[in-house]
């Protein structure tokens, strides 16, 4: 039995409510964060108690329970903090201050909001004081306020203030600009000083036994008598080529990070160990553990080895700019190196030809992988337990900016302009591009017909039978901060202006309603485009003009997205500070109409003589389910005139994750039992209803509901004596979902009176 026909205006609501309902309410896609990237910065260290805490630039503060060996977010929605322990508490700074205990367990907000981000604590008398971008502040415990103590500190230094120190009473802070202030009345007022004969940077200052200590460009000095003399302790610590930023103890040795690497210095010497060239940005000892952080990440110092090692199980800090699925095994393109992990291990494996490097792109082609970083182009075999440097035809030094593929080579834009090769990265040809001075090209994008480039002068194209690049004159001189070629057209964004799409070789160019504030990355699964474009997820339904930003769900707000890729069970995006996030597809092979019946294996109701353009503008597919029409059984490409209701025409329904498919025959009546045997439908009469539906199913029915016209469920009726009691709905439009004992759906719309 068909359902009563609808009148084309009820059709058009009907059909919209249903794409709505497919791109947000009922699909909302939800990512997680995946399990690393474990790398990326610190900011700064505290151990309150028994717990270590370790506060990220972009995804919060950590904090682990054995020792630093693994680590877990604890409060993730402060970046950058401060960290300071008192007696009673945990104090954590970003723009505002808050207090943790072991009591309590919450953040409690202590005081109000400070200007700047709070950089540092430090107590003297009793009285706690704060640092920020905006000068020092006292906290008042009885009005519960912090109150700005600046007296003496010059208006433009506040706005530079970094670090705060104590000795025996004395407050000292120190200063990005030259020099530090000193007070000895609780902050009531400072007093320029200025270590040592010149006016030096200090980035860091500490007190150890009594003494003060402070550092910064080019300097170290030690003073034993609060600020009034000073000794010079830089020694022969590479001198003029050392900015020092931390400064740390473990008894009496004493461990700088600086520009030149890692040093220490043990009591009583004059000359200093190196331990390592990594540029540490923290530095903390709890104790028992010395800690420290840079782009790589968080390592401990190991005592026996005197050496530092990677700590970094459960930090997710990471900056990724690319991934990539290579060989069995996911591959991240990180800011400290090229990290990599095969199915079932819990740990990522540095690259150690790449460490350090800022990797910025991958590219496969055949049995190789290609890596383009800051400083050289590398690849690797299927098999293979190393990095190779690519030296033939291309310079080891250049940036490597952007990797793409074609059919025939891998191309490569570089500082020096765009290479090529033919041989799979044995070697590489540059592309002369006879109208450009300026040969870095920061962006390309490449198909079997077409590859496009793109420096500051605009965007440059060479077609596949060409020999020389043509400079496209409409984005000439424009700022272009991405370029895509998906399905043959070109897709160029145009820096906070416009996003900009081009269906004939970059002749013509029409605008698109689309984020231009940065840059985007595209890519096509089925029949549908995704995309990643500043802080969102887009998916288009219609596979090139319609956006849904809202139903890719719950990647942190404010994340900066730099790429979306595909794995073999989903989708990766690589972020800025927060690694990598990861949705699995979708397997749902929904399809529904308002105009056809659709059953589990047949759609029928189809008028004689009807096209495929007709057709599909009568169907809503599922998120991210996919289409393809099979004539006679054979697939019939994307010729939208074809005609429709002839024997065995069939369409295939294909599910996101490409491995769950439906396939329903296209009839233009209801086939009765003996044409179909398999074939059953529910039947509800009277339509429309004064408030009871009958239900008629050849199968046991296990559960129904009812939803409205923009997908909310209003209603879970029970059945009974093959009735459904449907009187307290308002009147209207609405349509059942029934499922029965064989898991069986049926979408059924009805109209309550």
């Amino acid at each position: 039995m068909k359902t009563r026909k609808l009148s084309p205006i009820i059709v058009i609501l009907v059909a919209a409510w249903l794409q709505m309902c497919f791109t947000t309410t009922v699909n909302g896609q939800v990512w997680k964060q995946y399990d690393g990237v474990f790398a990326g910065g610190i900011a700064n260290f505290a151990r309150y108690g028994d717990v270590q805490f370790a506060s990220s630039h972009n995804n919060g503060v950590y904090k682990s329970t054995d020792g630093g060996a693994t680590w877990s977010v604890a409060f993730p929605d402060i970046q950058n903090a401060a960290l300071y322990v008192t007696d009673t508490a945990l104090l954590i700074g970003g723009s505002a201050v808050y207090s943790y205990n072991d009591v309590r367990k919450t953040l409690v907000q202590v005081g109000q909001s400070l200007p700047g981000a709070v950089k540092d604590f430090d107590q003297v008398h009793g009285k706690l004081f704060a640092v920020s971008s905006a000068g020092v502040y006292q906290y008042d415990a009885a009005l519960k306020v912090w109150v700005a103590k600046n007296n003496g500190i010059t208006d433009y230094d506040t706005y530079f203030t970094n670090d705060l120190a104590s000795v025996d009473g004395a407050l000292f802070c120190s200063m990005q600009t030259y020099g530090m202030y000193k007070s000895i009345d609780d902050g009531e007022s400072w007093t320029a000083i200025y270590p040592g004969s010149g006016f030096f940077q200090l980035l860091c200052v500490k007190e150890h036994n009594g003494s003060l200590f402070c550092a910064g460009m080019y300097n170290l000095f030690i003073s034993p008598d609060k600020g009034v003399s000073w000794t010079d302790a830089i020694h022969d610590l590479v001198g003029a080529s050392a900015i020092i930023s931390k400064i740390e103890f473990i008894d009496n040795t004493l461990f700088v990070a600086s520009t030149a690497g890692t040093y220490k210095l043990n009591d009583g010497e004059t000359s200093w160990t190196k331990i390592d060239d990594h540029v540490y940005e923290a530095f903390h000892y709890d104790g028992t553990n010395l800690f420290a952080s840079d782009d790589r990440g968080l390592y401990r110092w190991n005592d026996g080895g005197k050496t530092f090692v990677l700590s970094n199980h459960g930090v997710t800090t990471a900056t990724v700019n690319d991934v990539i699925l290579f060989n069995n095994k996911l591959y991240a393109a990180a800011d400290g190196g090229l990290y990599f992990r095969a199915p079932g291990q819990s740990e990522w494996t540095l690259a150690p030809e790449l460490d350090g490097k800022i990797v910025m792109t991958f590219e496969k082609k055949g049995d190789r992988l290609f890596a383009g970083t800051s400083r050289g182009l590398y690849f690797t075999s299927a098999g293979a337990a190393y990095w190779t440097l690519a030296d033939q035809g291309i310079n080891p030094s250049y940036r490597i900016w952007k990797l793409d593929a074609n059919a025939d080579a891998v191309f490569a834009a570089t500082d020096g302009g765009v290479f090529a090769t033919y041989d799979n990265g044995d070697h590489w040809k540059w592309l002369d591009n006879s109208d450009v001075n300026d040969y870095q090209m920061r962006n390309l994008a490449a198909n079997d017909t077409m590859l496009v480039a793109v420096n500051i002068r605009g965007l440059y194209k060479i077609r596949s039978d060409s020999t020389d690049w043509e400079r496209v004159d409409f984005l000439y001189g424009k700022d272009i901060s991405s370029v895509s070629i998906v399905e043959g057209e070109i897709y160029a964004t145009v820096k906070d202006v416009a996003v900009y799409r081009s269906s004939d070789y970059g002749a013509t160019w029409t605008p698109l309603a689309m984020d231009a504030t940065t840059g985007m990355d595209l890519l096509k699964r089925g029949d549908h485009l995704y995309r990643v474009a500043n802080t969102t997820a887009f998916y288009s339904p219609d596979g090139r003009d319609v956006w849904d930003g809202a139903s890719e769900k719950n990647i942190p707000e404010a994340t900066v997205l730099n790429c979306i890729r595909e794995g073999d069970d989903g989708f990766y995006v690589g972020t800025t500070g927060k690694s990598i996030w990861f949705r699995p597809y979708l397997s749902n092979t929904d399809i529904t109409s308002p105009v056809y019946e659709i059953g589990d294996s047949l759609i029928y109701d189809v008028p004689a003589n009807t096209t495929l353009q007709h057709f599909k503008s009568n169907i809503t597919l599922g998120y991210g389910t996919s289409f393809q029409f099979l004539k006679a059984g054979h697939p019939a490409g994307g010729i939208t005139e074809t005609t429709l209701v002839e024997e065995n025409d069939k369409i295939k329904v294909i599910a996101e994750d490409a491995l769950h498919v439906r396939t329903l025959r296209i009839a233009e009546k209801p086939v009765t039992a003996t044409e179909n045997a398999e074939h059953t439908f529910v039947e509800i009469y009277p339509v429309p209803t004064k408030g009871i539906l009958f239900v008629k199913s050849p199968q046991p029915i296990r559960s129904c509901h009812v939803s409205n016209t923009v997908g909310e469920n209003v209603l879970t009726p029970t059945l009974q004596n093959n009735t459904l009691d449907v009187s307290t709905l308002s009147g209207g439009l609405y349509f059942l979902t029934i499922v029965d004992q064989t898991n069986r759906k049926q979408m059924l719309r009805f109209v309550k009176d």
